[in-house]
């Protein structure tokens, strides 16, 4: 079955429910592929804000769709958006640096939100549920474990998952990842 993302979420209701199987978010989710998964978790990317809300927002920064998805990271020097399709094209893994820190930016495969995590590592890969890093640890939902299986404390920048113009008006002038 193909569904696009630009499918909302009340259209894939309507399709799962004209085959017969419960509309509820949990029976949605163990039935669509992830890809699909991704699509509703990152709501519709058709989405649009009603016009008294825009002439609220003021100068709009254009260098991204104003309704595109990301995760948003911020520290005391930096402020960066890293836009949902880049986290994809990137393998849905991988090692960027923030303030001369490795963190690990993916996409968590059972919830399809994205995350950040400070790491020491250099290259990171999805492999099935989990995240493998090259220094052997590994990040399955959500949690640090070492190369022996042992949960770790994960440090953790600050970071949203939000549409692009809340960012961007929180943090004018972000750099955005792969821009």
């Amino acid at each position: 079955m193909l569904i696009r993302c630009s499918v909302g979420l009340k259209n894939l209701k309507q399709r799962h429910q004209s085959g017969g199987i419960p509309v509820d978010l949990q029976t949605i989710r163990r039935n669509l592929p992830l890809e699909a998964w991704e699509c509703v978790r990152a709501g519709n990317p058709d989405a649009r804000l009603s016009e008294m809300f825009i002439k609220t927002l003021g100068k709009e920064d254009t260098r991204r769709p104003r309704m595109d998805m990301g995760l948003g990271v911020w520290t005391d020097k930096t402020r960066r958006y890293y836009p949902m399709d880049r986290i994809r094209e990137q393998g849905k893994a991988f090692i960027d640096e923030v303030d001369g820190r490795k963190v690990l930016i993916y996409i968590e495969p059972e919830t399809a939100t994205p995350a950040a995590l400070f790491v020491d590592s250099k290259t990171a890969q999805l492999q099935g549920k989990e995240i493998r890093l090259d220094n052997g640890a590994a990040i399955r939902s959500g949690i640090l474990f070492d190369r022996q299986g042992k949960r770790r404390d994960a440090n953790r920048p600050q970071q949203i998952f939000t549409r692009w113009y809340g960012f961007a008006l929180t943090f004018p002038g972000s750099e955005v990842f792969g821009q």
